[in-house]
């Protein structure tokens, strides 16, 4: 088996080398004993995922997904890039030294390899990191994962370098945890960002001159984030997750004054008299929960402080309103609004308050970070895809109308981590933003009664590059079922025994899956099969055999539950403005409406004895939780209190309903009492770099099954041609 030396260059050069053979990926050429042989684009990246996946068995949906990931193709068009590559490469099909056919699989690339990074000198202004992770400086997210110990056990997950497309990159912080919002000073010559590396959120400021010195304007614990320069350079705003509200100080530091009680994300008008902001902050800072739909509404206040004025509404425009931003003249403030899974830019016109859509985007996308060049030529922002493909994209735009001058251009795509929180320097050359990876985990925690009995949680799954998440258990309470969801490939649903034998996938690769939880009998699943982000069905596929029983449903499916007794389930529209539950019968296919009104509520649960379902009911800056028969009835509150508290499975005496909850101090779990409304909590509050999703308590009652998430990275800089 030949040898594959992968070289990783500090300046974002990706090369690999085997056998005389010289991939190199930064540049789309490749070369064999010197000579350059001829591929098409798709074809060279068919090789360079191949590579990336070296090893294994890469399924031909997997492939296409990576490879056309916005086109369809049939299996032809991946058999002529095979045959082209194995042309170039001079590979014998028949004894393959580099790329195996798997039948009615796959393909598998045959050359081991080792990533290793190369000394070269730093690109220019590039700070090297000192803390545990040591980045360098493309945003290395595989080498920041081995320097941190965040080496996975799971062969499905290679580590494979990022695939950057600036001209050039440098790294600009380099704490040991999360540093986000980085954001340019007016004259482009300093960068103020939120770090965590003292424990809790704190507003940094530093000149991109290289070897300057870094000053902390903050340090009362209170999670400050989202700094803001105002246009003369000499004051900050920020918000803050713990105290609640927006803060002005100088921006060099000194003292502090607190403009509003509520808010995040300030932006200051281009005049300097004037901050719009959201009226919250969400609850995570997890990439999953950072760029789809917000629930939030805008804001302004004087910059001196004062009464705030509501400018929009959950219902005005329909939906939630996120990453405020001004235009040049300060007459209009843009905005990015969801109404369910479909992203939208709008305008509020502040001489007479107007409200106009100026685009949408596909449902399931998103327009995270919406950052316009100076002249609204050019927007950049964050596109997060169903198949889990995050990077950055260009718009172009009618200056005047704001509305899209052709398709979204890439800028930057990773093949591995996630890019976050876009500022462009004023000169409209440079784009600062974070990369970062994230851990993903399924815990196991021991139960005594209704209380931990003290052991540590046992890892079940671990992920690096997305997320395990929605795990159910079996009846039996031996086996769990789970959603993998790796970056750059579909959603898949998995089965694990936990008896020490590997995981398995369940059901067909040909769509992503998701929410899979077994029938009463353990022998088969219901999940979802997402065709596409509007055109999602029931399935329910047989462990023993594989086969799989569709049943459609109209309208969006989100969030689904099975009824223990395996003959309803209960899931909320996703498609539709506001939130509701509904509830369809497998047998019949009877579809019951179960809420309604202006109120969203969704994310319904079963009960174990399947009288009662839990509900999440959404109010601006809180989510509250909610009981109520499942044959239908009444609505009744149980838990109410400032934060987010996101709904679980239940304890086996059908009386307490398992929450994720978060209160501006850190993720933990919780347990609400049905009959007595009582709150108990069951683990300590996280950093809120942290969060978990999804608790789910074992039929026996002995465990807790949940998934936890951590999201590292530092601010990188990337200059634009």
């Amino acid at each position: 088996m030949s040898a594959c030396e992968g070289i990783l260059m500090v300046t974002g050069k990706v090369r690999y080398r085997f056998d005389g053979v010289d991939v190199d990926v930064s540049n789309v050429r490749l070369s064999v004993n010197g000579e350059v042989r001829a591929l098409e684009p798709k074809s060279f990246r068919l090789l360079q995922f191949l590579i990336e996946n070296r090893g294994r068995a890469v399924s031909k949906e997997e492939i296409l997904t990576a490879v056309w990931p916005d086109s369809f193709v049939t299996d032809n068009a991946l058999t002529r890039a095979v045959t082209q590559i194995r042309k170039a490469l001079g590979d014998d099909p028949k004894e393959p030294r580099y790329i195996e056919t798997v039948p009615t699989i796959g393909y598998r690339f045959l050359a081991e390899c080792d990533l290793n990074p190369v000394s070269a000198p730093a690109a220019p202004g590039a700070v090297q990191p000192t803390g545990k992770w040591r980045w360098t400086a493309v945003a290395l997210a595989v080498l920041a994962l081995l320097a941190a110990g965040w080496v996975t056990t799971s062969r499905r997950a290679p580590q494979v370098p990022l695939t950057l497309t600036f001209s050039n990159t440098s790294q600009f912080s380099s704490g040991d945890g999360l540093e986000v919002n980085a954001t340019f000073s007016p004259d482009g010559n300093l960068l103020a960002y939120s770090s965590d590396r003292s424990g809790s959120f704190e507003i940094y400021v530093r000149s991109l001159e290289t070897g300057a010195r870094e000053l902390q304007l903050t340090s009362d614990g209170n999670q400050n984030m989202f700094p803001t320069f105002s246009p003369d350079g000499r004051s900050i705003a920020y918000s803050s997750a713990k105290q609640k509200g927006i803060f002005r100080l100088p921006a060099l530091g000194g003292p502090i004054r607190r403009l509003t009680e509520m808010g995040a994300r300030p932006v200051w008008s281009p005049n300097g008299q004037t901050i719009v902001f959201e009226s919250h902050q969400k609850p995570s800072l997890a990439t999953t929960d950072y760029y789809w739909p917000a629930d939030t509404s805008l804001w302004t206040v004087s910059a001196d402080g004062g009464t705030p004025r509501q400018i929009t509404s959950p219902n005005n425009p329909p939906g939630g309103q996120t990453f405020p931003s001004w235009s040049s003249d300060g007459n209009e403030v843009r905005f990015v609004n969801y109404v369910g899974r479909q992203p939208s830019l709008w305008t509020y016109h502040l001489p007479d308050g107007k409200l106009q859509k100026r685009f949408e985007r596909p449902r399931g996308s998103t327009l995270g970070s919406a950052t316009f060049s100076s002249d609204s030529a050019r927007m950049y922002y964050v596109s997060s895809q169903l198949n889990g493909n995050i990077g950055i994209l260009m718009l172009r735009l009618n200056r005047s109308t704001l509305v899209p001058e052709g398709e979204p251009e890439p800028v930057f795509q990773p093949s591995l981590g996630v890019p976050r929180d876009l500022s462009l320097a004023p000169d409209g050359r440079r784009i600062a933003y974070s990369a970062t990876v994230a851990q993903s985990k399924l815990l196991v925690l021991g139960m005594k009664g209704d209380r931990p009995d003290g052991s540590a949680p046992v890892s079940v799954a671990h992920e690096t590059s997305y997320r395990y998440s929605q795990g159910k258990w079996s009846p039996d309470s031996r086996s769990i079922v789970y959603t993998r969801w790796p970056k750059g490939r579909m959603a898949s649903s998995w089965l694990d025994k936990l008896d020490g034998t590997p995981p398995v996938p369940i059901g067909p690769g040909t769509y992503p899956q998701f929410f899979p939880q077994f029938f009463p009998d353990g022998r088969s699943v219901l999940m979802i099969f997402a065709k596409s982000p509007t055109d999602k069905e029931f399935a329910v596929v047989s462990l023993a055999d594989g086969l799989v029983h569709a049943r459609s449903v109209s309208g969006g499916i989100d969030q689904p539950h099975l009824s223990p007794d395996g003959a309803e389930v209960v899931f909320h529209d996703g498609s539709e403005p506001v939130m509701h539950l509904k509830k369809i019968n497998l047998k019949t296919g009877q579809l019951t409406q179960m809420t309604s009104g202006s109120t969203p509520s969704g994310y319904g649960h079963f009960s174990r004895d399947s009288k009662w379902l839990s509900v999440q009911v959404e109010k601006p800056e809180s989510t509250g939780l909610a009981v109520m028969p499942s044959a239908g009835g009444e609505l009744k509150v149980v838990w109410n209190e400032p934060g987010s508290w996101f709904g679980g499975g239940w304890s086996p005496d059908s009386d307490k309903i398992l929450v994720a909850g978060w209160q501006g101090d850190g993720w933990a779990l919780y347990w609400v009492s049905r009959t007595t409304r009582k709150l108990q909590k069951l683990t300590d509050n996280l950093p809120l770099r942290m969060f978990l999703r999804y608790p789910e308590w074992s039929p026996d009652g002995k465990r807790l099954l949940y998934e936890f998430n951590e999201t590292k990275g530092n601010v990188f800089l990337g200059d634009l041609q």
